[in-house]
């Protein structure tokens, strides 16, 4: 095994190649599209739940969509205990649709981007201000505008960029 080892120490320093911190601005904007790709769907529910005039039919609707995650799919098919095989049917049918795209990440980085960022940051801010402008003084105000500046830079920026990717001639 040491052998082995010392053998691909030798391979990797012989076909050593520069390597660069970034690759260009969008990896370092990657990371925070992801997160508020991955918390945008939390925020949004409760809410438009409280907001929403017929309750009955919205309790129909995210039924109908949590139907799909793993947990909830696989207590209904086996009676709540844990089944190996219907997960790894899951993890499968979701792997072969990322997969049937061609660009999936790419895609997924644009609607993050494009429309996430609106919902995360500007659009709450936008609400908050035309609502409390008047309670909450000239720091409510400023924190609102940074906020929904902050959220326009994120947006127009990432989807700048994830267009580009997804044009970019691929080697």
């Amino acid at each position: 095994m040491g052998v082995v080892m010392v053998k691909d120490v030798i391979v990797f320093l012989e076909q050593r190649t520069g390597a660069k911190a970034f690759g260009n601005l969008s990896a370092p904007l990657y990371p925070v599209g992801v997160a508020v790709y991955c918390f945008e769907g939390i925020g949004m529910v409760l809410p438009l739940e409280s907001e929403t005039k017929d309750k009955t039919n919205y309790g129909k609707v995210v039924f109908l969509t949590m139907r799909f995650v793993y947990e909830i799919v696989e207590r209904y098919f086996t009676g709540g205990r844990f089944c190996l095989w219907l997960r790894w049917l899951m993890v499968l049918l979701v792997s072969l649709v990322a997969i049937s795209f061609p660009n999936f990440t790419d895609f997924l980085s644009l609607v993050r981007n494009s429309i996430c960022c609106g919902l995360e940051f500007v659009l709450p801010s936008l609400f908050h201000l035309l609502v409390f402008k008047e309670m909450v003084g000239w720091k409510g105000v400023s924190s609102d505008i940074v906020i929904m500046i902050l959220g326009i830079v994120l947006a127009v920026s990432g989807t700048w960029y994830s267009l580009m990717e997804m044009f970019s001639v691929k080697v």
